[in-house]
């Protein structure tokens, strides 16, 4: 309970975008290997 919470030493929010970021990417690569041949 602190005023600035942290998520792995980062402020929370940057920690929400970087986590946001990687499943975005993980999630574009599925659908390139999905759809890639087209």
């Amino acid at each position: 309970n602190r005023i600035d919470p942290r998520v792995a030493g980062m402020p929370f929010l940057l920690g929400w975008i970087v986590v946001w970021v990687l499943i975005t990417s993980v999630v574009m690569g599925v659908i390139l290997r999905l759809d890639g041949d087209k």
